[in-house]
């Protein structure tokens, strides 16, 4: 099935991704489903396949994809992924590793394949990034810049920027009332565990 939703209205479309589904369940047969929409993979598969320039850059579950990105690529395909690019410094203990960030020291799991890598990043998602200074010392730390915050219904989105211009966005829930002043500079923190340091 190749982008067989891709002409629908939003409404429609989602309608149908449950239909599709309903059917796959129904009839048991295996079913290649071709899509550039993150959120409709996440959706519809079983199994995602997230190729680039006709490479495989990584194959699994959609929460395998999701929670465990192996590649840079693959990590900023599947949902908002945030990035702080660096050198491997080297062990951080519990099977954590050390990135030289232009925000500074970061740990987060390495893969295995990435020892070699020249480039490297760690990737955090939004729902794992939190306004205020680090609890204890399994919580990464970094100081940024509160550019905007866009209510998108359910959650706030909370875009931020680094002395370096990298952009980082939080997420955060609608309801909270005491959100923090644009232009503020504040502390983010995160944990160590959940950052994934990919190539």
């Amino acid at each position: 099935m190749d982008e067989p939703l891709g002409a629908l209205d939003k409404a429609l479309r989602e309608n149908m991704q449950l239909e599709i589904r309903r059917l796959h369940k129904e009839f048991g047969t295996t079913l290649i489903y071709v899509t550039h929409d993150q959120e409709e993979a996440l959706v519809m598969s079983d199994r995602i396949c997230v190729m680039n320039h006709a490479q495989v850059e990584q194959l699994g579950t959609p929460h395998q994809i999701y929670a465990d990105p192996r590649t840079i690529f693959a990590a900023t395909f599947i949902g908002h992924s945030n990035l702080l690019r660096g050198g491997l410094l080297g062990e951080a203990g519990d099977g954590l590793h050390l990135l030289d960030t232009p925000a500074g020291r970061v740990a987060g799991r390495l893969n295995a394949r990435d020892g070699g890598a020249q480039q490297l990043a760690l990737v955090i998602r939004p729902e794992h990034l939190h306004v205020g200074p680090a609890p204890d010392a399994e919580h990464n730390e970094v100081t940024a810049t509160l550019r905007d915050v866009i209510y998108v219904g359910a959650e706030n989105r909370l875009l931020f920027v680094l002395p370096d211009g990298t952009e980082l966005m939080a997420s955060d829930k609608a309801s909270r009332a005491d959100l923090p002043a644009r232009g503020q500079s504040l502390s983010l923190h995160w944990r160590k565990d959940q950052g994934r340091i990919v190539s």
